[in-house]
């Protein structure tokens, strides 16, 4: 899937994007805006740098690629996770990680031994892992303040949840 990148700037200012292998560049619009379109990647767990440079520098760290989500709902999605069974465990679990590269580290050795078990046993390789990106509030908000903003964010597919009462 190619991958939408866009921001603002002077009208007029030139851009260029930079992220793994792939360099684009283009100008900002009348308005400001500008984006540019990488090129599809292979999923990797392995953490990169995004930047964009124009007047000012922007980069973006520990930047995964991979297959993205869009999950929503109404409001009743939004539960703490310290209420869920086994939320207390999964917050102390955040807590020993400093850095998202730190805590992708092990995940990326994990399947690459997983990789290299199915090239040698001559099975399918193992699905790379799936991030799941949300917003969770009332309906009348989703949309115009938190889905809207996103576009033209590129997501595999998406997952509506409508309908519970909340229960603790």
């Amino acid at each position: 899937m190619k991958v939408p990148i866009w921001g603002w700037a002077a009208p007029g200012e030139k851009i260029r994007v930079e992220f793994v292998d792939q360099l684009k560049t283009t100008e900002a619009d009348a308005a400001g805006h500008w984006s540019v379109t990488l090129a599809s990647m292979s999923a990797a767990l392995a953490a990169a740098s995004l930047t964009a440079r124009s007047a000012n520098v922007v980069t973006v760290n520990n930047v995964l690629v991979g297959e993205v989500w869009f999950l929503s709902g109404q409001s009743n999605m939004e539960y703490a996770l310290f209420h869920c069974e086994g939320g207390d465990e999964a917050i102390a679990m955040k807590a020993e990680y400093a850095t998202r590269e730190e805590k992708a580290r092990p995940l990326q050795e994990q399947y690459d031994q997983a990789v290299a078990r199915s090239r040698a046993e001559g099975t399918p390789a193992p699905p790379v892992p799936t991030g799941l990106a949300g917003v969770f509030r009332g309906p009348s908000m989703v949309y115009n303040g938190e889905v809207a903003p996103l576009i033209p964010l590129a997501v595999r597919g998406m997952a509506w949840y409508q309908g519970e009462g909340n229960r603790t």
